[in-house]
């Protein structure tokens, strides 16, 4: 109707597009646009400002110049920063031909990018138990010679198997002798092909390499072969061997807004999974193709220390835990369930654009995010 008002009476261009616009703005064709509408900043600790543009517009964009007016309490900020705040020069809201603008600014304060909630619980022993047997050196070389140490264990080929070990002169600490104890071991191929050699102080060790049933027969003997003078003293078993278990362990996540929440995630254990860390590794892979837990976290391993990782951070929850059970008694076990890192949601400012009438219609409130993330 304008459009032909304004044919017929020689109207000029500038005032029939004022009366188009002001037509789409009285039939509902009126909008707040806000920009920017989300925005992004580093965590800071420095006073800053940011500034939002604000445009009254039809739905295809074209601004309502025509509008010029200054709305009371048409604008308000809020901050959900700890030690921060965020303010605006005033409330007023003023429009020159359909645009206006608000500086936020916040003051110098720890504005922060929010901390990811990490649970950690550990895993304290695997399906099994590697036996362990020591022999301890006393007294170092005075003498270039040879000394023997006879390996006795059932299953091992050759055993006993004795091993010739070189000593010199200069081996005149009990850790220079164990250390060329643990050589001469690990290059034999019956004792490396069930043990692991190693020394620490002068105490030479031999650590199964797989879990296994207590072996009784398991034993270091000892001649100074060669009168090197070189003393040991008796054959220890350290730590008792134990067989490897296969089953079910199934570990319960519980977290607030989780869906399925307390979420059971069961893991198949073999007997050959016996060291903290194959553990860790499982119940990773696990927590991680389940689509609940996965949903919002991200499980990792480091040595059996299986750490659940918020993926977006958030106030702490104070109901996130794992729970463990062996449900076919394979010998697994856990510590308890630790908040290791508490929760901090990402701190935001938020400037809200009040709800007006212009010419009769309702334009709904619009608001400018900012989030402080790294």
């Amino acid at each position: 109707m304008a459009d032909y008002i304004s044919k017929r009476q020689g109207i000029q261009p500038a005032v029939k597009d004022e009366m188009l616009l002001r037509d789409k703005a009285a039939s509902g064709d009126i909008v707040f646009v806000v920009s920017p509408s989300t925005v992004s900043t580093s965590p800071t600790a420095a006073a800053w400002t940011r500034t939002v543009g604000v445009e009254v517009q039809t739905a295809a964009g074209e601004v309502h110049n025509w509008y010029s007016k200054a709305i009371t309490t048409g604008v308000s900020i809020a901050a959900t920063s700890n030690a921060g705040t965020a303010t605006i020069p005033s409330t007023t809201l003023t429009f020159d031909e359909g645009k206006a603008s608000v500086v936020v600014s916040g003051d110098a304060a720890a504005w922060l990018g929010g901390i990811a909630q990490v649970e950690t619980i550990t895993c304290t022993k695997g399906t099994g138990i590697q036996q362990v047997e020591t022999i301890t050196c006393t007294t170092a070389a005075t003498n270039a010679g040879n000394i023997t140490l006879a390996i006795t264990s059932a299953g091992m080929t050759n055993s006993p198997k004795d091993v010739v070990v070189a000593v010199l002169t200069t081996d005149n600490t009990v850790t220079k002798v164990a250390e060329k104890c643990v050589i001469a071991l690990n290059l034999d191929a019956d004792v490396s092909s069930k043990f692991v050699a190693s020394n620490v102080a002068g105490a030479v060790k031999l650590t199964a390499i797989s879990p296994a049933t207590n072996d009784a027969t398991l034993a270091f003997g000892f001649t100074d072969t060669g009168t090197t003078l070189v003393e040991f003293g008796a054959s220890t078993d350290t730590t008792a061997g134990v067989a490897g278990a296969a089953g079910d362990v199934t570990m319960t996540i519980t977290s607030a807004g989780m869906t399925n929440s307390p979420k059971a995630v069961v893991v198949a254990v073999a007997a050959t999974d016996f060291t903290v860390t194959q553990i860790g590794d499982l119940m990773t892979e696990a927590l991680n193709d389940d689509v609940d837990v996965s949903a919002k976290f991200v499980a990792s391993n480091i040595a059996g220390a299986v750490k659940l990782t918020a993926i977006v951070p958030a106030a702490n929850d104070a109901t996130l835990a794992f729970g463990y059970v062996d449900t076919d008694t394979t010998g697994v076990t856990f510590g308890a369930s630790t908040d290791t890192t508490a929760g901090v949601a990402k701190e935001t400012d938020t400037l809200t654009v009040a709800q007006a009438t212009i010419l009769g219609y309702t334009i709904a409130a619009k608001t400018s995010v900012e989030t402080f993330e790294a």
